[in-house]
């Protein structure tokens, strides 16, 4: 069973949040729910089609010009795809 962790809801920068889309089974449901949340609450926000667990998997730099992400069995880029900062 997955723990869970509040930081793998979403990668946040300023008001912009790219949820989760969880690969672990009992966690696929909380994405729409992390989604209506960030939504809500006025971040512009979306959802890579491509497994990511959040923050878990993704880290800004200390400049917040790079995020730098992990590879596993978390992470689905099977098709190429880019976050473009800024």
């Amino acid at each position: 069973m997955d723990q869970v962790f509040c930081a793998n809801a979403a990668i946040l920068l300023n008001n912009k949040a790219l949820v989760a889309n969880f690969a672990a089974g009992p966690r696929k449901p909380e994405s729409m729910i992390y989604m209506d949340y960030f939504t809500d609450h006025g971040f512009n926000t979306h959802m890579t089609k491509h497994k990511l667990e959040g923050a878990g998997d993704g880290l800004f730099s200390h400049s917040k010009k790079k995020l730098w992400l992990g590879s596993g069995f978390r992470l689905d880029f099977t098709t190429e795809f880019s976050i473009r900062v800024g």
